[in-house]
């Protein structure tokens, strides 16, 4: 590959497809690539860096958060891609199927972003309660609140949404999200579950929308909730006998703090318990979960079958 930068900012918009402002803000925010400067200050690109751009802004497209995936090197860039694009076909061979029968899901999911928008906190409750009639709660979460999150975070990211509209949605969701976890009629001898964040990682809504999918399907779950150091981790889940723990990685996504807390707990947890982590930040500490043996999760539905699996092997022991 060629790694003379020859190619300005105008060349590399064309290329990419990427604005000139969204260009800037993965540079300057992301790091996504470290353009040279001319004697006159303008920023010149090389190959490599246009492709990594092309290769981000297809995954962002697919919903990857920019900051998860914006350090990543081109290889595994491509390894994300070509397993995306693999799970994008399967999802496509019954696309207008889906289209038709979560309509009313979309219309709920457009509300809710437009009260995010306007700030209207008491409308996104009310609508967000009114889903409780209209859906079976397995399709809220996954059909409302995670593609409503994904969106309001990419809105944020790309500079269309504030802040503000970002908090407001979260502190609505996270309320939201805790009744329903607490209004499961769970068994007492249901297999137990620990669901965090790790120390430095602060955003609950990726934790505590696994929360509820767990729940949903009959785990009794205990929310510690976020920025928890590995050894308390560990004491909750011996004091509750957990089998599993499941950690929400959001950001920041490059914290070396992170990692090593990440090594403690699997140093520290014992073997038979399953450590699954999901989130937009996961691909950045990726390489630490996978030397732990964490499993590592993209899916609702893959979520929904390892923890049945973990089940039916331990009423197997």
């Amino acid at each position: 590959m060629n790694s003379s930068r020859n190619y300005n900012m105008k060349i590399v918009v064309n290329k990419t497809g990427l604005s000139p402002f969204l260009l800037r803000a993965w540079e300057t925010r992301y790091k996504a690539v470290i353009p040279s400067r001319t004697e006159s200050n303008r920023r010149m690109y090389s190959e490599s860096d246009i492709q990594k751009l092309s290769i981000l802004r297809k995954l962002t497209d697919l919903g990857f958060s920019i900051g998860g995936i914006a350090n990543l090197e081109i290889d595994e860039l491509h390894d994300l891609l070509y397993n995306s694009d693999k799970k994008e076909d399967k999802r496509d061979e019954n696309i207008e199927e889906k289209k038709v029968g979560l309509s009313k899901e979309i219309d709920f999911l457009e509300e809710c972003l437009k009260a995010s928008k306007e700030l209207n906190s008491k409308k996104l409750e009310t609508l967000l309660m009114r889903a409780l009639v209209e859906f079976p709660q397995r399709r809220i979460i996954d059909e409302i609140i995670v593609p409503l999150m994904i969106q309001i975070g990419n809105k944020w990211s790309n500079g269309s949404l504030r802040v503000v509209n970002e908090h407001l949605a979260a502190s609505v969701v996270k309320k939201f999200l805790t009744n329903m976890i607490d209004g499961y009629g769970i068994q007492h001898n249901a297999p137990s579950m620990i669901v965090s964040t790790q120390s430095g990682q602060y955003h609950e809504i990726g934790a505590l929308i696994g929360a509820a999918a767990a729940a949903a399907e009959g785990w009794n779950v205990t929310y510690f909730g976020s920025s928890l150091p590995a050894e308390e981790i560990v004491m909750g889940v011996e004091k509750l006998k957990s089998q599993v723990v499941f950690l929400s990685v959001i950001y920041p996504y490059d914290d070396p703090n992170l990692k090593e807390e990440i090594r403690k707990l699997g140093i520290m947890l014992n073997k038979d318990v399953s450590i699954l982590v999901s989130g937009q930040g996961l691909y950045g500490y990726k390489r630490a979960f996978d030397e732990i043996g964490a499993i590592t999760i993209t899916t609702h539905d893959q979520f929904r079958d390892v923890l049945e699996t973990i089940r039916k092997n331990s009423k197997s022991r």
